[in-house]
């Protein structure tokens, strides 16, 4: 059962991009009331517990979320046969991982372990025949006052500031005591989330990522801007056929722009030399990422890939061929990123 949750964590936290909603909430702060029944051998009853957590969700990726959260756990069950309850009162700390599925509605994949410290355990006689015994402190004869248990559910997002938590908490080290047992049993877990305070992040790195992936299956407008001397147009090509490989290519000029952003399929251009949209930019010449309405992208867009001019070549020209495909290659590169 171990390796299972290992292998478990292992995946989920190196699971890849999915795509996703172009914003996202970043950070969620909140409680998280909870019910508990224990799973527990024939001869022994679960009861309902309840628990209380304060919550922490951090999402570094869109599909992942850093999950953590620190609270109280009230588990019991009964001996029928012996006519005796236990109390198991625990601090817990969970930490994981969750990973979302646009499919089912930014639902999430739970996976955590929980270090819990058990600081009161008690077994109480409920009385049979008149006859009564004292209450019996368990925590003096546990062997495993500190436990640790892994948690694996699922997560059902129905609001932006709620979601209903419903999974099963497997105790590592659980044992069986003299009718009872010794630690946290295993138990299923139901949580309501309520998220009191959250955060979105910006959505241009959605943005980023989701135009960027459709230009794999698209074409990107290179539009020249380069010196005459520095090469011909079909020495361009030859450059772009070599070392541009992340999506199909078309090399425009300044007077195709028109006619090509009217098609409603473009994505991005991309200028090679300079891009004078303004009088502002500055007197370097390489490769800009522009939108598809021909705005020079922002961070996290590869959106100037710089060109180191050569000794004795001035102005904004590049000086020839020479280095272009290197520098294209570069370009290409961080696209793929």
């Amino acid at each position: 059962m171990k390796k299972y949750f290992l292998i478990l964590f292992l995946g989920l936290s190196g699971s890849t991009y999915a795509q996703e909603k172009s914003t996202f909430t970043a950070l969620s702060l909140g409680l998280s009331p909870s019910l508990n029944k224990p799973i527990v051998p024939d001869y022994l009853t679960g009861n309902i517990g309840v628990g209380l957590a304060f919550y922490a969700d951090y999402k570094f990726r869109e599909d992942v979320a850093i999950s953590a959260k620190f609270g109280n756990s009230l588990l019991s069950y009964q001996n029928l046969d012996s006519n005796f309850k236990v109390s198991i009162n625990t601090i817990d700390l969970e930490l994981g991982l969750k990973k979302y599925f646009r499919s089912l509605d930014n639902s999430a994949f739970v996976l955590r372990a929980i270090p819990r410290y058990v600081f009161a355990s008690n077994q109480d006689f409920l009385g049979r025949g008149g006859f009564t015994a004292p209450t019996a402190d368990l925590t003096k004869t546990n062997k495993n006052q500190f436990t640790v248990s892994m948690y694996a559910g699922f997560e059902f997002n129905f609001k932006e500031r709620s979601a209903l938590e419903l999974g099963y908490v497997y105790s590592l080290n659980q044992q069986q005591g003299n009718g009872y047992i010794d630690a946290v049993p295993h138990h299923i877990k139901m949580t309501y989330n309520i998220n009191f305070l959250y955060r979105k992040a910006n959505n241009y790195s959605s943005l980023a990522r989701e135009t960027l992936e459709k230009l794999q299956t698209d074409t990107l407008y290179f539009i020249n801007r380069a010196c005459l001397s520095d090469y011909t147009l079909d020495q361009l090509d030859s450059i772009l056929q070599v070392n541009y490989t992340y999506s199909a290519y078309r090399i425009i000029s300044d007077a195709d722009i028109a006619a090509v952003s009217l098609q409603s399929n473009v994505l991005h251009f991309a200028v090679i030399g300079r891009y004078y949209a303004s009088t502002g930019d500055p007197s370097t010449n390489g490769i800009y990422l522009l939108d598809k309405d021909l705005k020079l992208t922002e961070k996290p867009y590869p959106y100037y890939t710089s060109y180191r001019r050569s000794m004795g070549v001035k102005g904004d020209c590049f000086g020839g061929p020479g280095a272009i495909g290197s520098l294209v290659d570069v370009f290409n590169r961080r696209l793929s990123r």
